[in-house]
């Protein structure tokens, strides 16, 4: 506000589609224009399955997922009225959407939402000039308040260099909001000054049966070629690590 913007807030719960239709109808009265749209509201609750209750899983997706989506819903609606012009949407995800973890695994699944959301809704406000991207950070937030103790103390306030300090992402999303960022349909990651760039969902491997249909012992056996993990980069609080994926142990 010191450069001489105005601000104003607003108490709307976005997991209210009509109350989210309303938000940004309402921005578009009082400032004249939506240019760029941030999707930063999210909760998580841990439970593990066998464990939850339905109030848990409508809370954590009517606000991580359906806010987002009415958000950019009733944001699309303005834009369709008007002339192509560069605007962005940049919807925060998590590391633990690519990568789920218990016990938040609505969380996790609420975050990966966001990612298909993203690459979909990419596709769909390409031709109204608008990019859109998300962003999957590890920093240090309110959610922390109720991680481990072991989670709070590594991510700390620290003299010096911070790596979870939250403003390494808020440069990283302000640049996605640049007019001239080139980036659309993209889950990138950070975790203080480093950069990641998540790969989309990719099927690399085929079998087929030659045009005829599979008996099940032969599908079974040919699945049998088919490895059950494979190497992949996840971000973690202590940086990028290798490790095989998915967990395969039972028992």
């Amino acid at each position: 506000m010191a450069a001489g913007g105005m601000a104003s807030a607003d108490m709307s719960d976005i997991s209210d589609w009509s109350a989210a239709q309303a938000l940004v109808s309402g921005i578009c009265a009082q400032h004249g224009r939506l240019d760029i749209l941030v999707n930063n509201a999210g909760i998580s609750r841990s439970g593990l399955l066998g464990d939850l209750g339905e109030a848990d899983w409508d809370r954590q997706f009517g606000v991580n997922v359906k806010g987002a989506t009415a958000l950019i819903d009733a944001a699309a609606r303005q834009w369709r009225t008007q002339a192509p012009t560069p605007r962005a949407i940049v919807n925060i995800s998590s590391p633990a959407g690519p990568h789920p973890i218990p016990p938040i695994g609505l969380y996790s699944a609420t975050k990966a939402a966001m990612a298909a959301l993203t690459m979909s809704a990419a596709q769909e406000l390409a031709p109204l000039g608008v990019r859109v991207n998300a962003l999957s950070p590890i920093a240090r937030t309110r959610l922390i308040e109720k991680a481990p103790q072991a989670v709070q103390e590594m991510m700390a306030a620290r003299e010096g260099y911070d790596p979870f300090a939250p403003d390494h992402a808020a440069r990283l999303l302000l640049c996605l909001c640049l007019p001239d960022a080139r980036f659309t349909g993209r889950l990138l990651g950070c975790r203080g000054d480093e950069v990641y760039l998540y790969r989309p969902w990719s099927a690399d491997y085929r079998l087929d049966n030659g045009g005829a249909p599979w008996t099940i012992s032969a599908l079974e056996q040919a699945l049998g070629s088919l490895p059950q993990q494979d190497m992949c980069w996840m971000m973690t609080a202590d940086g990028l690590v290798e490790q095989p994926w998915p967990p395969t142990t039972l028992g």
